[in-house]
């Protein structure tokens, strides 16, 4: 990943695996999501032009309700 620019948002713990959030360029994002995916430690789950939504669909695969937050 060092040749491309990125930004780690969250890193998350969870049923034994750590899950993250990252932002990358749009200009990278086929190629990374590509390299990524050909890792054999990463896998990516969903991909948002937004980073709420990035966090909102994170929540839901953990199970948890982000509508019932205080």
């Amino acid at each position: 990943m060092e040749d491309y620019e990125w930004r780690l948002f969250d890193v998350l713990e969870a049923a034994g695996a750590t899950l993250a959030i990252l932002k990358i360029q749009l200009g990278d994002y086929q190629q990374v999501l590509s390299l990524i995916n050909n890792s054999e430690d990463m896998a990516t789950l969903t991909s948002s032009g937004k980073i709420r939504l990035a966090r909102q669909r994170l929540d839901s695969f953990l199970g948890n309700d982000p509508s019932n937050a205080v």
